[in-house]
C-alpha cells in the first residue's frame, strides 16, 4: 500500500471513529463541560469535521477547492457569522461554549464531509507528498502536514471525545 492511500484511509478512519463516538449522545452529553473553560464533545467533534473538510478541500488537492463549511451553507446552519472563520484552533472558552449544535446537525455535516475525502486524493502521488507547503518551513511537506496536523491532530481529539464521554459515565465503542 502506498503512502497516499494510507493517509486517505487514516482520514476516513478518523471520520468513522468520530461517527461511532457520537452514536446515541444526547444534547446534554454534547454540551457537557467538566470545567467552565473546558471543551465540549460538540466543539471537539465540530473541530475534527472542520479539519477534515479543510484537508479535503484546501490541503490535499493539487488545486484548492471550495470547502463545504463556507460554500455549502454549513457556516450558516451552525449559526456562525461571516466574520467567524477557522476550524476552532485558538477559540476562546466563550466561543467554545457558544457552539451548541444538535447531534443531527453534527451528523449531517459529517455525512457531507466523508464523500469529499477520497476524491481529494485522486491523482495525488507519493512525489506530491514531498512538496513543501510553506517555504518558510521547508520541513513542512504535504505528507508531514497530513500526518501531523491532520491525522495525528484529529486522532488526539478523538481521545478528547472519549475522555469527555468517560467523565459522563459512557463506555467507549468497540
Amino acid at each position: 500500500m502506498d503512502a497516499v492511500t494510507v493517509l486517505r484511509q487514516e482520514m476516513e478512519q478518523v471520520h468513522g471513529g468520530l461517527m461511532r463516538e457520537l452514536e446515541g449522545l444526547s444534547f446534554q452529553h454534547l454540551i457537557y463541560r467538566p470545567a467552565p473553560d473546558a471543551s465540549t464533545i460538540a466543539f471537539v467533534s465540530w473541530h475534527i469535521l472542520r479539519t477534515l473538510d479543510d484537508a479535503a478541500h484546501v490541503v490535499v488537492p493539487k488545486e484548492s477547492l471550495p470547502n463545504l463549511w463556507e460554500h455549502a451553507g454549513w457556516r450558516e446552519r451552525f449559526g456562525f457569522s461571516e466574520e467567524q472563520t477557522g476550524t476552532g484552533t485558538g477559540f476562546t472558552a466563550e466561543q467554545v461554549g457558544q457552539l451548541r449544535p444538535s447531534l443531527a446537525l453534527l451528523t449531517e455535516y459529517a455525512e457531507a464531509v466523508l464523500p469529499t475525502i477520497a476524491p481529494a486524493f485522486e491523482g495525488l502521488t507519493e512525489a506530491d507528498l514531498d512538496q513543501v507547503t510553506d517555504p518558510e518551513r521547508p520541513r513542512l511537506t504535504l505528507a508531514r502536514r497530513l500526518q501531523v496536523f491532520i491525522v495525528g491532530h484529529t486522532y488526539s481529539h478523538l481521545g478528547d471525545v472519549r475522555y469527555l464521554k468517560g467523565l459522563q459515565g459512557m463506555p467507549f465503542p468497540l
